[in-house]
């Protein structure tokens, strides 16, 4: 294989997810981080929609966009990790209208590609 396919990874978690619907706290920790492009301690929803459009390819962008509204209980417009959390588990338990249940082992390799 060439080397045009070849990516480093830093601060990757070395583990895989403790089952298929459960993501460990380092992996939620690594996905948020992964999906905080400015690393300034909150997702904005840019970041959320571009973030999820890579990792769900049906996500329409209104169900996306609806999901991070009702998730951002402060309404700053930003979702801390404790409300990104939510929005994880509201995902893993099919609980969002338009958006199928998530795929964990899907979501922490597409991370891993969208962190640095």
């Amino acid at each position: 294989m060439g080397s045009c396919c070849t990516k480093t990874y830093q601060n990757v978690p070395a583990t895989t997810t403790k089952t298929l619907d459960e993501p460990s706290d380092h992996e939620l920790e690594f996905i948020f981080e992964s999906f905080d492009k400015n690393s300034n301690g909150k997702i904005s929803v840019a970041e959320f929609c571009g973030a999820i459009k890579d990792t769900k390819e049906d996500a329409t962008f209104g169900a996306v966009t609806n999901l991070f509204h009702k998730m951002d209980v402060d309404h700053n417009r930003a979702l801390d990790y404790e409300e990104f959390k939510a929005v994880i588990k509201a995902l893993k338990d099919g609980a969002v209208e338009g958006l199928p249940p998530i795929d964990f082992v899907k979501l922490v390799l597409a991370s891993r590609w969208l962190g640095a």
